[in-house]
């Protein structure tokens, strides 16, 4: 099941790479092992999920040694590769928010999710971290041919008896043209369909949105 959503992939993912950093010599090795007195990282299985618990645990409850770890490494080792493989590791992925709540969720089924939410707060603020999820702007992200595949998309779920609330060719149109005028600022979903309303000349991008902001996505308590 984990296989199949692109964060729990991506997740467990860097979990691996942590460990292969470490597993790569015995140099490197040797320096967790002076550093790192309790649990060592693990690499994951495919059939024994409990190992996969057991390498989460071991970043969970010693992040800032294996943090210090990873920065040894990528100041000691000969291997350019490795160097910033262990310095991005160190810098990015351990001081990503995101990936530090997912460490902290050992204490959902317990605790729920709050309570790993604020661990995951309170973590990342000893660290000199904002507690922030970051956003990405999609919109201005997509190249011309993804954004009218998206639009065409979008189309066809929303289509009963041949008639659909928009049409998929003309949200195209209007959201290239919304591009150049949308205000420079970062700006949530919401504060787009504002601007739309406040505009009044897209309609089949106003009801995009609209739907989109009234569906719902969820009924898990944790989202």
């Amino acid at each position: 099941m984990a296989n199949t959503c692109g964060k729990a992939k991506g997740f467990f993912g860097i979990i691996q790479r942590i460990y292969t950093i470490f597993a790569n010599s015995t140099k490197t090795w040797q320096i967790l092992k002076d550093n790192v007195k309790w649990l060592t990282p693990k690499s994951l299985s495919s059939t024994r999920w409990e190992i996969r618990v057991d390498s989460v645990k071991a970043i969970r409850f010693q992040i800032f040694d294996i943090q210090k770890v990873l920065l040894l490494v990528a100041k000691n080792d000969n291997d350019p590769k490795i160097t910033s493989e262990a310095k991005s590791l160190a810098k990015n992925e351990l001081g990503n928010f995101e990936f530090i709540l997912g460490i902290s969720n050992l204490e959902y089924r317990e605790n729920g999710f709050l309570n790993a939410l604020q661990t995951a707060k309170d973590i990342v603020l000893e660290m000199g971290i904002d507690p922030i999820f970051p956003k990405k702007q999609k919109l201005l992200s997509l190249d011309d041919i993804t954004l009218k595949f998206c639009c065409l998309s979008l189309e066809t779920p929303l289509k009963k008896d041949e008639q659909s609330d928009i049409d998929g060719n003309d949200l195209y149109v209007e959201l290239k043209l919304l591009l150049h005028l949308l205000p420079k600022e970062k700006l949530t979903t919401i504060d787009i369909l504002n601007f739309l309303q406040r505009v009044d000349c897209f309609p089949i991008t106003s009801i995009a949105y609209r739907i989109m902001l009234t569906i719902h996505v969820t009924v898990s308590s944790a989202e």
